[in-house]
C-alpha cells in the first residue's frame, strides 16, 4: 500500500497532466467573472462621461460613449486573454503542467512536478481549509481560495474513483459547485480543454 512520509495511508491518487492552452482556458474561464464586471465598470464610467460631454459638444460626448463601449466590450477582455496567453506560454513553454493529488483522511497533498527541470514543490492542505470545488463532467476546479485553484483531470486517477473524491469533499464539509451540466472551458481555438 502506497504511503506518505507521515506513514499515513492515501485513500485515492491521481496524476493530472496539461498543456499550457489547457491552463490558459481554465484560467479565463475563473476570471471571466472580473472581467465581466471590469468591462462594465469601463463602459458604463465612460458612457456617463460621453453622456454629460453631449451637453456640451455633441461629437465629443459621442465619441467618448463609442470608445467607452468598444474599451470596455471589446478591448478590455481580449488584452486580458492575451495577457494570460503569453504569460503562460513564458512559463510553461511547450512543457506540461503535471500536479500528483494524494488524499489522505486529514489531508490533501498536492505535488507540482516540473518535467522540464525534474523538481519537485509539495503543498498540503487540510480540508477545512480548500474554499470550494467546481465540479465539471471531466475536471475538478479544487479552489484554495476565492481565486486559485487547481485542475484536476478525472480520467487520470491512479487510485480510486473520481466519485469517492468528491464523496470525501463533501464528507469534510467543502462546498460543492454541481457544473456537470455546463460545458467546460474551451481554449482558443473552442476545443474542450480534455484533450485525448
Amino acid at each position: 500500500m502506497e504511503k506518505s512520509s507521515g506513514d499515513k495511508d492515501i485513500l485515492f491518487s491521481n496524476t493530472t497532466k496539461l498543456n499550457g492552452s489547457e491552463v490558459t482556458a481554465f484560467q479565463n474561464h475563473a476570471l471571466k467573472k472580473y472581467t465581466l464586471t471590469i468591462s462594465i465598470v469601463i463602459a458604463v464610467f465612460f458612457s456617463a462621461i460621453g453622456i454629460g460631454l453631449c451637453f456640451v459638444n455633441t461629437y465629443l460626448g459621442a465619441a467618448i460613449i463609442v470608445a467607452g463601449i468598444v474599451g470596455g466590450v471589446i478591448l478590455f477582455p481580449y488584452l486580458t486573454k492575451e495577457t494570460i496567453r503569453k504569460q503562460n506560454l513564458e512559463i510553461f513553454g511547450d512543457a506540461d503542467y503535471i500536479n500528483q493529488f494524494n488524499f489522505y483522511e486529514d489531508k490533501l497533498e498536492v505535488i507540482n512536478i516540473d518535467e522540464r527541470s525534474n523538481k519537485q514543490a509539495s503543498q498540503e492542505f487540510d480540508y477545512q481549509e480548500i474554499y470550494k470545488i467546481e465540479e465539471f463532467k471531466l475536471r475538478l476546479f479544487i479552489y484554495i481560495n476565492k481565486n486559485q485553484s487547481f485542475i484536476f483531470d478525472a480520467k487520470s486517477m491512479t487510485k480510486g474513483t473520481v466519485g469517492e473524491v468528491v464523496d470525501l469533499f463533501k464528507s469534510k464539509g467543502v462546498k460543492i459547485v454541481d457544473k456537470t451540466n455546463l460545458s467546460e472551458p474551451t481554449d482558443k481555438n473552442n476545443k474542450k480543454t480534455n484533450k485525448k
